[in-house]
C-alpha cells in the first residue's frame, strides 16, 4: 500500500543562529481531516498478556510497523523478560514484511543485544561490522544507526570520522535523527566536515521527514516533534507548539497524544488551562483505552469538578482502567470502592474483590496488602483469619511499611513462648522506631515488655519506652474524675496545654476530659457549647463523654436522674455509629437490681450483635439481659464457643480460658489473651482473677506482678489487686495484700480502709487491734464524702462494743447523717429521719423526721418507701392517707421489698374482711 506524502508548511521566525543555543522555529502541523489513522498503543498490561500468551509460531495479524513498535516497547520496559520473545518475533518478520531485508534483521539483532546489555557478545559476533560492510546507501536510517555505534564504540572499535561521514550521508538522505544530531552539534559549536546546512533549515528538514507519510505510525513521529518542543534542547522550548503537535496526533486517533494534551492542561505549566480542551482530550484518551486516562476521567466524575458528578460513570471508567489488570487502574478503582463502601456497605464485597485483585499482583502496594489483611481479620475473625493476614502483612512489612510491621507484630505475639522468640518480634518494632522514625510502636513496645514477654513484666524496659513515648508527646492524656477535679482546683499549665492540644487534634478522651474540666471551672457557656458540638461530631468522643459521665456519676452515688442522662448519652453514641457504646448502654440499663422487661429487651438488642462479632464484654452481660436463656457464663460459652474461637476479643478469651477442653487448648487461649490484651490494669486484673479461679498458680503470680506494675500506686487499683490476691492466693499472701491496702489508703482510697478493718477489727484474727480499728474508722469518717458516710456508719454499728463506743465517742453521728442527707444521699436521709423520729419531743420535730423520710423515698430508697408508707398509714408526722400509703408500698414491692409485699397482702385481706 502506498501512503500519501504530506508537505508540512513551516515558518522560520528567527534571525540566523547567533549566540543562541536553540533554533527558534514554529513548525506547524499539516492541515488534514481528523480521522483515526493512527493505530493506538494497547495498554501495557494487555501488551504483556498478548505477547506472554504468544505461541511463537506465527506473528499476530498486525501491520509490520505496529509489530516493530510493540517489540520495541517490550524491550524498553523489561529487556530481560522479553528478549527471547523479541528474538523469535524478529526471526519471523520476513514472513509478514517483504521489505524486511537482511540488513534490517541485522540492525534489529544489534538493537536487541544492546538493549539486553550483551555488548561483549555483540562484539564477538561482529554484527556491527557485518552491518558496516553492507550497502547502506539506500537506507539513511541504517546509516544513522551505524554512525551511532561507531561514534560510541558499541560492538565495534570507535571511529569518529567514519561515524560523522555516515551521519552526514544519512542527514542529506533525509534521516531526522541525523539531521537533529548534526544541528545539535553545530549549535554546540562543533563543526562537522561536509555539513553546511543552516540549523533552521536542518530542523525544518528533520521535522518534515518526521511528518512524512500518512501511515499508522505518523502519530509516533508527531509525538517526537512535540517532545522536541518540550525538551528545548534543539528548538526553543515552546509548550504551545508541543500542545499543538500532540493535538494533531490526538485528532488522528493517538490516545497517548490525547492524554498528553489533557495532562498539559491538568498541570497548566507554561500553558493557560482550558477545561473544555482538558475534558475533550481526556475523554479521547479514555476512549482510547488508556488506563491512566480512564482513571483520571473517572476521578473527575467522582469529584464533580471539571465535569458534573456522576458516580456510575466514575465507577465504569475506574473498572475499565482496571480491566486489563493495570496497576494504577486497580489502585484507583480500589480506593474509589473503599470510599463508596463507607457510604454504602452493600458495596463492600466489590471493594474486597478489587483489593484482592490488587494484592494478587507481585508489585502490590504495601497499603493494599495491609488493608486486605485487616479485611480478612474483620470478616473471618482475629484468630480464624490470622494465617492469611500474616502472609499478607509479611509481604507489606518486607517493603518497610511501619504500619504493617506493627500489625504483624500483634499477630506474632500469640506464638511467642521463649525469650528468643519474643526479642525476634520486638526487634522489628525497635527498628521501626530507630531506623524509620516511627513513633506509633512506642506504646506497643511498652506493652510488650509489660505484658507479652514470656517472663514479663520487664519493668525497666517498659519504663524506658514509656519515657520515650512521653518525650515524643505521643501518649494520650487520660484523666479520671478525681484528676479533673484536682486540675480544676490547682491548674498545671503543661497538663492544661497538653489536654487542650490533644482535644483540638480530635482525641476522643481528651475532648471528653476537657469538657468536664470546662464545666468544673465555670467556663463561658459559648466555650462549652463549642466543645460539645465538636464531641457530637465525633462518635468516639461522644462515647468517651458518656463513660466519663458514668465515672463522675459513681462518685455522686449514681443518683437516678444522672443515670438516665448517662443512658441517653450512650444511646446518642450508638445512634452516631459507635457500636461499641452498645455495651455501655446495656450495662447502664441493667445496672439496677431488677431491670424492667423493656430495659432487658433494649439491652439484649444492643448486646447480641456485639456478642456475635466476638465482643466479650457483651457476652459477659448476656446472663443479666436474658437469664432464662443464659443463666451463667457456661451457657454463654456453649452458644458462643465457635465465635470466640474465630474472633473473640480479650474479654471473650477470658470466657474460653477456664472452659477449654484440655491443657493444650488452655495454653493457647492464654497466649491469645497475652497477645490481645491492651495491657491496661482493667484488663490484666480480669485475667489475673480468671487464672486465680483456675488455680493456675504460676501464671496467676506472674500476672499479679504485671498488674501490680500497671497499678502505678493508684489506691483504687491496689485495693482491687489486694482483693484478688486475698481471694485466690495463699494465706502467706495476706501480708502482701495488706501492704497493698496500706499503700492504697495513703493514696486516698477509703475502700482500702474498709479492707484493713477486716484484719484489725476481727477479734478472732491474730491481727486484731481495736485501737488501730478505732483510728481507721475515725480517719475513714473524716475524709469520706458526705454521701459515703451512711455506709461507714452502718458498718460501725455492727462492730463489737469496744471499737464502736470508742469511735462514737469521737464523732457526732446525727450531724454526720444530716450532712449525708443534705448532700443528697437517700440512705443518709432515711437514717437521719429515723434519728430525728427517735429523738422527737414535739409534732414539729416529728414532721421534720417524716419530711426527710419522704425525701429518701422520693430519691428511690426502698426501705424509706416502706417507712414513709407506715407514717402515712398511721399519720406519724404527716396527714394520714391510706391511698398514698398503698402507693408507696406498691413502689417498694416493685423494687423487691418483701416487707412491702407482705403489708400489701395484709391490706388486701383486711379490705376483704371489712367488705
Amino acid at each position: 500500500m502506498r501512503h500519501a506524502v504530506l508537505i508540512a508548511p513551516f515558518l522560520a521566525l528567527s534571525a540566523p543562529a547567533q549566540a543562541a543555543q536553540t533554533v527558534d522555529l514554529a513548525f506547524q502541523p499539516p492541515q488534514v481531516q481528523a480521522t483515526d489513522i493512527c493505530r493506538a498503543r494497547v495498554p501495557d498490561e494487555r501488551l504483556f498478556r498478548e505477547w506472554g500468551d504468544w505461541d511463537g509460531k506465527a506473528l499476530p495479524d498486525r501491520e509490520p510497523e505496529i509489530l516493530q513498535r510493540e517489540l520495541a516497547r517490550l524491550l524498553a520496559m523489561d529487556p530481560a523478560r522479553w528478549a527471547g520473545t523479541v528474538e523469535k518475533a524478529q526471526a519471523l518478520m520476513p514472513s509478514v514484511d517483504p521489505r524486511y531485508t537482511a540488513e534490517k534483521a541485522t540492525l534489529d539483532r544489534i538493537q536487541l543485544y544492546v538493549a539486553t546489555g550483551r555488548t561483549e557478545e555483540l562484539k564477538r559476533l561482529r554484527l556491527v561490522e557485518d552491518l558496516r560492510r553492507s550497502d547502506l546507501a539506500a537506507s539513511p536510517r541504517m546509516q544513522a544507526a551505524l554512525a551511532q555505534y561507531l561514534m560510541e564504540g558499541i560492538g565495534i572499535a570507535p571511529d569518529r570520522d567514519a561515524a560523522l561521514g555516515l551521519m552526514v550521508q544519512a542527514a542529506y538522505g533525509g534521516n531526522a535523527d541525523a539531521l537533529l544530531k548534526l544541528t545539535e552539534m553545530e549549535l554546540a559549536g562543533q563543526k562537522v566536515p561536509g555539513w553546511d546546512v543552516e540549523p533552521e533549515l536542518a530542523v525544518t528538514m528533520a521535522f518534515g521527514a518526521l511528518v512524512g507519510q500518512l501511515d499508522p505510525v505518523i502519530c509516533d513521529r508527531a509525538g517526537r516533534i512535540a517532545r522536541e518542543y518540550l525538551s528545548g534542547a534543539i528548538v526553543t522550548r515552546n509548550v504551545e507548539m508541543a500542545e499543538t503537535w500532540y493535538r494533531f496526533a490526538a485528532d488522528l486517533g493517538d490516545a497517548s497524544a490525547a492524554w498528553k494534551v489533557a495532562e498539559m492542561h491538568l498541570r497548566s505549566e507554561d500553558l493557560v488551562k482550558d477545561n473544555d480542551t482538558l475534558v475533550t482530550y481526556l475523554t479521547k484518551a479514555a476512549e482510547g483505552e488508556l488506563p491512566h486516562a480512564q482513571s483520571a476521567l473517572g476521578r473527575a466524575y467522582e469529584l464533580g469538578t471539571i465535569v458534573p458528578q456522576d458516580l456510575d460513570r466514575a465507577r465504569a471508567l475506574h473498572e475499565a482502567a482496571a480491566a486489563d489488570g493495570d496497576r494504577g487502574g486497580l489502585i484507583r478503582l480500589t480506593l474509589f470502592l473503599l470510599q463508596q463502601s463507607q457510604q454504602d456497605p452493600a458495596l463492600r464485597p466489590d471493594y474486597i474483590a478489587s483489593l484482592e485483585r490488587l494484592a494478587a499482583r507481585d508489585d502490590a502496594p504495601s497499603w493494599a496488602l495491609a488493608s486486605l489483611a485487616d479485611a480478612i481479620l474483620q470478616d473471618k475473625g482475629r484468630w480464624a483469619g490470622e494465617s492469611e493476614a500474616t502472609a499478607l502483612l509479611e509481604r507489606a512489612a518486607a517493603m518497610d511499611d511501619p504500619g504493617a510491621t506493627q500489625r504483624l507484630t500483634a499477630l506474632r505475639f500469640r506464638h511467642v513462648s521463649a525469650p528468643a522468640e519474643f526479642y525476634a518480634v520486638v526487634d522489628d518494632l525497635v527498628a521501626s522506631v530507630h531506623l524509620q522514625g516511627n513513633i506509633d510502636p512506642m506504646a506497643e513496645l511498652q506493652n510488650a515488655f509489660t505484658c507479652r514477654a514470656p517472663d514479663a513484666p520487664h519493668r525497666d524496659e517498659a519504663q524506658y519506652w514509656r519515657g520515650v513515648e512521653d518525650a515524643a508527646a505521643s501518649r494520650s492524656l487520660e484523666l479520671t474524675p478525681r484528676d479533673i477535679a484536682g486540675l480544676a482546683e490547682d491548674p498545671d499549665p503543661l497538663t492544661l496545654a497538653t489536654l487542650q492540644s490533644q482535644a483540638l487534634y480530635g482525641r476522643p478522651t481528651a475532648i471528653a476530659n476537657y469538657i468536664s474540666l470546662l464545666r468544673r471551672t465555670g467556663a463561658p457557656p459559648a466555650v462549652i457549647t463549642f466543645w460539645q458540638d465538636l464531641a457530637l461530631r465525633n462518635d468516639k468522643a461522644l462515647l468517651s463523654a458518656a463513660r466519663l459521665s458514668v465515672e463522675e456519676g459513681e462518685t455522686r452515688a449514681a443518683l437516678t436522674g444522672q443515670r438516665n442522662v448517662d443512658i441517653d448519652l450512650f444511646r446518642a453514641a450508638v445512634e452516631a455509629g459507635e457500636t461499641a457504646a452498645g455495651v455501655d448502654l446495656a450495662a447502664q440499663l441493667l445496672s439496677v437490681p431488677r431491670p424492667t422487661a423493656g430495659a432487658r429487651v433494649e439491652a439484649l438488642s444492643a448486646l447480641l450483635p456485639l456478642a456475635q462479632s466476638g465482643n466479650g464484654a457483651a457476652m459477659h452481660l448476656l446472663p443479666k439481659a436474658d437469664p432464662a436463656r443464659w443463666p451463667d457464663l457456661d451457657a454463654v460459652w456453649r452458644d458462643f464457643a465457635p465465635v470466640i474461637e474465630a474472633r473473640g476479643d480479650f474479654e471473650a478469651i477470658l470466657i474460653a480460658l477456664p472452659r477449654a477442653a484440655d491443657g493444650k487448648a488452655q495454653a493457647d487461649y492464654l497466649h491469645r489473651a497475652t497477645a490481645s490484651t491492651a495491657c491496661t490494669f482493667d484488663q490484666t486484673i480480669l485475667l489475673t482473677e480468671v487464672l486465680g479461679q483456675m488455680k493456675a498458680t504460676r501464671a496467676f503470680r506472674q500476672w499479679i506482678d504485671i498488674t501490680e506494675y500497671l497499678a502505678e500506686g493508684n489506691g483504687w487499683r491496689l485495693t482491687r489487686l489486694g482483693d484478688v490476691l486475698i481471694r485466690y492466693g495463699t494465706p502467706t499472701d495476706a501480708e502482701r495484700a495488706v501492704a497493698y491496702f496500706e499503700t492504697a489508703m495513703a493514696d486516698g482510697s477509703n475502700t482500702a480502709i474498709h479492707r484493713l478493718l477486716r484484719y484489725v477489727a476481727r477479734s478472732e484474727l491474730p491481727s486484731y487491734d481495736p485501737a488501730r480499728a478505732t483510728q481507721l474508722y475515725i480517719q475513714l469518717i473524716n475524709r469520706s464524702d458526705p454521701v459515703e458516710l451512711p455506709r461507714t456508719l452502718s458498718r460501725l454499728a455492727g462492730e463489737e462494743d469496744q471499737i464502736r463506743k470508742a469511735t462514737e465517742a469521737a464523732i457526732d453521728i446525727p450531724a454526720l447523717y444530716r450532712s449525708a442527707a443534705e448532700a443528697g444521699s437517700p440512705i443518709g436521709m432515711r437514717e437521719y429521719a429515723r434519728l430525728l423520729q427517735a429523738a422527737a419531743d414535739n409534732p414539729q420535730e416529728l414532721a421534720e423526721a417524716t419530711g426527710w423520710m419522704h425525701r429518701a423515698a422520693e430519691a428511690g430508697d426502698m426501705d424509706a418507701m416502706v417507712s414513709y408508707a407506715e407514717a402515712l398509714a398511721l399519720g406519724i408526722g404527716t396527714t394520714p392517707s391510706r391511698d398514698e400509703a398503698v402507693l408507696w408500698l406498691s413502689r417498694a414491692a416493685e423494687l423487691g421489698s418483701e416487707q412491702a409485699a407482705a403489708t400489701m397482702r395484709n391490706l388486701r385481706m383486711s379490705q376483704g374482711l371489712s367488705q
